[in-house]
């Protein structure tokens, strides 16, 4: 396919949305929609590492690399999608890739998807945008023949959690860290 088209004019109608006054076209990603991807994983970023300094480092800014970027739209089992507002602006993004699990005899699946990261901006949070995007994201990974699609999500973003579970994400796995410097070591 080729990139920057819409996913099918069959999926297109599935994701292009009319959510609170919020017309959005899930496409996949043009080398073009660097800046725009990156502009947006950098404002989650810095909204994460507000909430966990000590996960995120405030200092860091370049959350993701040109290099990744193309890597991501440069293989067949991996690719970027991105919500483009009815005026042109990519509000935002995910990256997804697939992964063969055949050879793992503890898993009943042959292929997983994973959504490595999504981000909306956020004055467009809460829209549907979201959304839509996870909806492209299901139909990419089953279109690769995925039959299960996973992400990950920290704690403390409550807003992102329920969304997730609104679509119809439930959790697997709980990891749990503890902060080796601190002085209760």
């Amino acid at each position: 396919m080729p990139k920057g088209t819409p996913l099918s004019a069959l999926t297109l109608t599935a994701v292009k949305v009319f959510w609170s006054f919020v017309l959005v076209l899930i496409r996949t990603a043009r080398p073009t929609d660097y800046r725009a991807v990156e502009k947006i994983d950098a404002v989650i970023y810095a909204d994460h590492a507000k909430e966990r300094p000590d996960l995120f480092d405030p200092a860091f800014t370049n959350t993701i690399s040109q290099e990744a970027y193309n890597n991501f739209l440069g293989t067949s089992d991996c690719t970027v999608l991105v919500a483009e507002h009815d005026d042109g602006n990519v509000v935002g993004f995910a990256n997804i890739y697939v992964e063969d699990l055949s050879g793992r005899v503890w898993s009943p699946h042959k292929k997983r998807a994973e959504i490595d990261s999504i981000g909306v901006l956020t004055e467009y949070q809460g829209q549907g945008v979201g959304a839509a995007l996870i909806s492209a994201a299901n139909l990419w990974a089953h279109n690769k023949s995925a039959t299960y699609i996973r992400l990950t999500v920290h704690a403390f973003n409550e807003r992102a959690r329920a969304m997730y579970e609104r679509e119809g994400f439930t959790a697997e796995r709980i990891i749990m860290t503890k902060d080796l410097r601190a002085p209760h070591v």
